[in-house]
This record gives C-alpha cells, sequence and structure tokens, in this order.
C-alpha cells in the first residue's frame, strides 16, 4: 500500500540507510576527498611554515647588514640590502632593507639611484606600514635633486597612504613648502588654508604665516593714486 502525508516522508532511518549504501558504492570518491582535504591543509601548513621560516632567515640578514653598516663597510651592506630587497619580497625585513637601502645611497649623493630604486617598490608597498615611509623617503631624494613639483606630489602620495592625521598634516605640510618651492603658489596655499583655519591646528601658526607671505602682493605693485 503507498504511503501518503506524514507516512511518506523518509524517516531518520531511511536516510540513515541511503547514505551507507550510497558511501558503499562511493567508496573511492569518499577516499580521494578526504585525501584532497588533508593535502590542502598541509599545503596550508607547510605555505605558513615556509614564510615564518622566510621571515626567519630575513631578521637574520637584516641583522647582519645593519652590523655591517655600523662596522662602516658600506659597500658590503648595501649588497646585503639588495639581497634582502630582492629575495625575501613580502616580509618586514624586506621593506626594512629598502628603506636602509635608500638611505644609505642617499649618504653618498646617489639621489638618483635611490629615488629610481624606492619606486621600483611602490608597487609592492602600495599599503601597509612601508607605504607612507617609501613615498616619503622618495619624495626627500627627490628634493635634494630640485625637483620639487615631484617631491610635492610625492609628499601628497605619502600622506594619502598614511593612518594617522598628525602625519597626514606634516607630509601635506611639505607638500605645500614643496609646491611653493616649484613655484605654484596656489597649490601650496590650497594645501595650507585648511590648517590655517582649524582652531588650535598645530601647524596652523605656519600655515596663516605662509599663507600669508604666498598671497601678499610684490612690493611696487600697487598703483599709484
Amino acid at each position: 500500500m503507498t504511503r501518503t502525508g506524514a507516512a511518506a516522508r523518509p524517516t531518520v532511518d531511511d536516510h540513515a540507510e541511503t547514505f551507507v549504501e550510497w558511501a558503499q558504492d562511493h567508496t573511492r570518491e569518499l577516499s580521494f576527498g578526504a585525501l584532497a582535504i588533508v593535502t590542502i591543509a598541509a599545503a596550508a601548513w607547510l605555505y605558513g611554515y615556509s614564510n615564518r621560516q622566510n621571515a626567519t632567515r630575513a631578521e637574520g640578514l637584516l641583522a647582519q647588514a645593519e652590523a655591517t653598516l655600523g662596522a662602516q663597510r658600506t659597500a658590503e651592506a648595501q649588497t646585503l640590502y639588495e639581497r634582502l630587497v630582492q629575495g625575501y619580497e613580502g616580509t618586514p625585513s624586506a621593506g626594512q632593507a629598502l628603506l636602509r637601502l635608500g638611505q644609505v645611497l642617499y649618504e653618498q649623493g646617489k639621489f638618483e639611484d635611490g629615488v629610481r630604486r624606492l619606486e621600483a617598490g611602490f608597487g609592492e608597498y602600495d599599503d601597509g606600514p612601508f607605504a607612507t615611509s617609501i613615498r616619503r623617503l622618495a619624495a626627500d631624494g627627490y628634493a635634494q635633486l630640485g625637483q620639487a613639483a615631484k617631491a610635492a606630489e610625492l609628499y601628497a602620495s605619502s600622506s594619502a597612504k598614511s593612518s594617522l592625521k598628525g602625519e597626514r598634516d606634516e607630509l601635506m605640510a611639505q607638500a605645500a613648502r614643496a609646491w611653493a618651492d616649484a613655484g605654484n603658489k596656489e597649490e601650496a596655499v590650497r594645501i595650507w588654508r585648511p590648517m590655517a583655519e582649524e582652531p588650535n591646528h598645530p601647524l596652523g601658526n605656519e600655515a596663516r604665516l605662509r599663507i600669508g607671505e604666498l598671497t601678499a602682493a610684490p612690493a611696487g605693485s600697487a598703483s599709484s593714486s
């Protein structure tokens, strides 16, 4: 007799029996499925282990480079920093090494080389703790090269990467100073004005002074009556 209504619904025992029968017929598939899960978990663990080992080796190499630089073996230290930057991408030590490499090149007067090396890292350090510092150091290099407009752009870019208001404002102030040096008074004033208008802003006094200097009419420009 055909069951209808509630009686027609499969019972828990029916489900259990059905699954057991399916499992018996698909033992091979289940075994491969379990193996795949184990393999994925093992791969994830090995990846994490490899990353930890890589970071540890990078820390050791950075310590060696710092000690070498402290011993004034600059060329050797530079080589070690290069190894870190190129061979340990993604580790905190590699980011620190890139900053150190830029500084070492600057100290040798190689500002173009330093800026070029730092800019090569912009893509890798588009965000995160090194994004602001790397761009700021590159901007410093352009300022030393007398390329004030490029320095201003990078100071502003560096500011945009920072999560700290005080740091963002200071970098924008650097951008404003650089724009003034580049002869772009309008852009400099645009940056200074919000700081000048904000009550108790740490840079408010300088902002008002700079705006006054940038907007003052040149001597003798007033028309005679």
